[in-house]
């Protein structure tokens, strides 16, 4: 695990580890001494303000290496792992606590070389974490302590910052303490003095927020020496806790609870077995320690046996999980780094030819819809000229021969469907008036001029076209504006994809692209308006046949609308012509009929019948009606064709007809040196491929080092 951590590991992979927390005056300082065998630094007020990571290995000679590992960069965000070691190999314990603040002071430092820090006295670390604004007041990164020692048990451990309730860097120092206990493979070891509340344990509280059901948390008993005789109240609770009833606050792992030297105590040098010896005699002898019967709680040896033992099983347990989860690692940065483009290896105007022959053809592919990959741009095109149809039909004439035709839906074309409302609003597309006769009529007179009795004049049914004309620019000009913003997305893409590797180069060719674009845009939309000039200036058609029939069949629709109103079905705007109605008509005309056929009157149709009624008073306002709807149905059909070809061919083929030979005649035109400054590489992805190898680089060698144990331990 310390090989593994030293290369980074850690920042990837959840290792299994035993953080040590606590409040400032918990004893925790006390308790790491008596684990570790060596002094730490101890001031008033906040002196651990990094991560200490202690790894103890039994050997025949003891000495200790220091190292730093930077896990995080200045700014805090998180980085490949460094790992640098700090000093000498150290073979005397008391040099320890010196090379340690000065350790902890490279780490909090942003911008000197650790190496600066060697010569640095106690009282030059004061002040320089004091005075120096460059140094941080806390540090995520950690300063590792190696200490091989014959007395060790091994055994790793990381001792956080103490918690505080004032005074700087309050919310840093439980931030991290949060984020390493969140790790569900860190076992919690929780510092606790004895004369406290258990209840007002902020320290506890934390561990029983990441660890709610007490299975990674070892609760340690600090300063036992501090329950007097009168404490009559606190010596019951201990006892309920380690007899393991205790109503709350109940760990799987259970507590310990450790004598560690007094300040008096450490200032002698004492070795380990007599400082265990010191503690074993007050256990025995003092409650409510005496009558603890598991006395293996009681202790540090107790303690770090229990700790080790357990950090091992857990350590051979995930193993396997580690190794498994490394080769998911190596294959998905592996995927990431295929998806980065490689690094140029080509002459710089082979390669930009190459990239545009590339991007003409994926556009050219893309607009013609001959590519299997993507259709989205020929869809989209599609949906948005559906969307014209509906806007441009939604438009037609809404002639209502009735009196009161609010009472009224509106009608459908002669012989529709009921489901097929062909008056479909479309939103932001305005419609055509609604007009009865007397409104038709109104028109008729407003443009009489010297025309001979019975003649309506021309410039009426003109008018009325004019309605209808003048609403298709709008969605018209919508639907080119469409077009354009989906071919511009579309090369804007293609030029990220093929070109985006190289900023420079993309500005550039999108500039190119750009300008054959807007000629194209330019055409297209004067054709387009051209074709609504057209349609506004002179109304006509040579398509004879299909304005007769449709004429005909308006004709007799609104005859019938007129003469029998209540065909409709009742209720106001949107109900449909009752088809039903008109199919009970039908039947009844078509009996009429075969009874004058009978009588010799000949072959006669339904439009013949409405010459056996009185002449109608509206007969020239129903015939304007019919005009005027029959030239919509011809002008409308030709303007949903013509634009959405008009504006394919003179945008989007226009533009993959010429985009090659004007990207090319345009890149010629740069010199070498300038064409090779357009292949500069973009710095975010040459970063980021520089990053995924070196994270790729780093994850092997864990692999590597991981592989060699497990095959040993085979």
């Amino acid at each position: 695990m310390k090989d593994l951590k030293a290369l980074g590991a850690q920042a990837d992979l959840q290792l299994p580890r035993i953080a040590v927390i606590g409040a400032q005056s918990a004893g925790k300082s006390s308790l790491v001494e008596a684990i570790s065998g060596i002094n730490v630094p101890r001031d008033s007020g906040t002196c651990t303000r990094c991560p200490m990571e202690c790894t103890l290995t039994s050997d025949d000679t003891w000495f200790c290496q220091i190292s730093l590992r930077f896990d995080y960069d200045e700014s805090g965000t998180k980085q490949l792992s460094k790992d640098i070691k700090f000093g000498p190999v150290i073979t005397d314990k008391k040099d320890v606590e010196l090379w340690l603040r000065r350790a902890q002071a490279a780490i909090l430092s942003t911008r000197t070389p650790p190496s600066a820090f060697y010569g640095l006295s106690r009282e030059d670390i004061r002040n320089a974490i004091k005075n120096d604004a460059t140094m941080a007041p806390f540090s995520k990164n950690v300063v590792c302590i190696d200490i091989h020692d014959p007395e060790a048990t091994d055994l790793a451990f990381v001792d956080l910052p103490g918690l505080i309730q004032i005074g700087e860097g309050i919310d840093l120092i439980k931030e991290l303490v949060e984020d390493y206990i969140a790790e569900e493979t860190t076992y919690i070891l929780v510092t606790i003095p004895a004369s406290d509340d258990i209840q007002n344990q902020q320290a506890l509280k934390l561990a029983e927020e990441a660890d709610p059901d007490g299975n990674r948390t070892i609760g340690v008993v600090t300063k036992p020496d501090s329950v007097v005789d009168g404490d009559i109240g606190v010596k019951e609770r201990w006892q309920n806790v380690f007899r393991g009833e205790a109503e709350d606050h109940d760990l799987l792992h259970g507590y310990f609870c450790v004598r560690l030297p007094n300040d008096q105590e450490r200032s002698q040098t004492q070795s380990r077995a007599h400082v265990h010896e010191r503690a074993c005699r007050f256990f025995d002898s003092v409650a409510p320690w005496k009558d603890v019967s598991d006395r293996s709680r009681l202790g540090i040896p107790g303690l770090v046996a229990y700790a080790s033992s357990l950090l091992m099983a857990r350590v051979e347990k995930d193993l396997p999980d580690i190794k498994k989860k490394l080769e998911q690692l190596l294959a998905r940065y592996g995927d990431q780094l295929s998806m980065v483009p490689p690094p140029l290896e080509v002459d710089p105007a082979l390669e930009i030819l190459d990239r545009i022959t590339k991007f003409v053809n994926e556009l050219t592919a893309t607009v013609n819809g001959t590519t299997s990959e993507n259709k989205d741009f020929v869809q989209r095109n599609r949906a948005t000229y559906d969307w014209y149809n509906l806007a441009i039909r939604s438009t037609a004439p809404d002639f209502r021969p009735i009196k009161e035709y609010t009472k009224y839906g509106r009608p459908f074309e002669p012989g529709a469907e009921d489901s097929d409302n062909t008056f479909e609003d479309v939103e932001g597309v305005a419609q055509y008036e609604t007009m009865d006769l007397y409104a038709v009529r109104k028109v008729i007179q407003e443009n009489k001029t010297w025309e001979l009795p019975y003649n309506v004049p021309y410039d009426a049914k003109k008018a009325l076209i004019r309605k209808f004309v003048i609403l298709w620019a709008k969605p018209t000009n919508a639907c080119m504006d469409g077009i354009w913003e989906i071919l511009s997305e579309t090369v804007t893409e293609l030029l990220k994809s093929h070109f985006g590797q190289f900023k420079g180069l993309e500005a550039r060719i999108g500039q190119y692209a750009f300008e054959i674009l807007e000629e194209a845009k330019t055409s297209a939309v004067a054709t387009v308006n051209a074709c609504l000039n057209s349609e506004a200036g002179r109304f006509y058609t040579e398509n004879i046949h299909y304005y007769s029939a449709t004429r005909s069949k308006w004709l007799y629709h609104y005859h019938v609308l007129k003469r029998y109103p209540d065909w409709y079905t009742g209720g106001g705007a949107g109900v449909p012509f009752s088809t039903k109605s008109e199919h009970i008509a039908s039947a009844t005309e078509q009996r009429a009929l075969q009874a004058l056929r009978e009588l010799g009157y000949g072959q006669l149709e339904r439009e013949d019948l409405k010459r056996l009624h009185p002449p109608d008073a509206f007969e020239d306002e129903l015939i304007v009606m019919a005009d005027v709807r029959a030239y919509f149905q011809v002008a409308y059909k030709r303007m949903i064709d013509f634009i959405p070809l008009s504006i394919d061919n003179k945008l989007n083929r226009a533009v993959v007809a010429d985009m090659q030979r004007h990207l090319f005649e345009k890149t010629s035109l740069g010199s070498a040196e300038d064409l090779k400054r357009l292949l500069d590489e973009d710095p975010a992805i040459t970063k980021a491929r520089n990053s995924l190898q070196e994270t790729i680089v780093q994850l092997k060698s864990i692999q590597k080092r991981l592989n060699e144990f497990m095959s040993r331990e085979i």
